[in-house]
């Protein structure tokens, strides 16, 4: 099997990612932007902080996201996912617009504690 076909067909199911802290306003940034200084990381980080209030407000499911969003320090977000291939994680838009991103990621729950 070839990497591609690989990537196509190796499936993760109901997988959950926990993050403390500030960890996705960090995390998100440096994935999507790995060559960006520090400043352009910043700029970003405000950038990423506005868009996902708004597509969180439009999506009752991520409503514990965005109260994660504008007070993470000290708090515990955990995202559970239904089944996404490797090519999906891959592929999933992170320079692109936050709402392709939460939709093309299969997310089936976001709890915040």
């Amino acid at each position: 099997m070839d990497r591609e076909s690989f990537a196509q067909n190796a499936l993760m199911t109901n997988a959950t990612i926990t993050l403390k802290g500030e960890r996705l306003l960090d995390l998100w940034p440096h994935l999507a932007h790995i060559n960006a200084s520090v400043e352009e990381r910043a700029h970003f980080r405000e950038d990423l902080i506005h868009a996902l209030e708004q597509a969180i407000s439009a999506r009752p499911l991520f409503t514990p996201m965005m109260d994660y969003v504008l007070t993470p320090k000290d708090r515990t977000l955990t995202v559970g996912f239904g089944t996404l291939s490797i090519d999906d994680l891959i592929h999933l838009p992170l320079t692109g617009p936050t709402n392709a991103v939460l939709d093309r990621a299969h997310i089936t729950s976001v709890t915040v504690h």
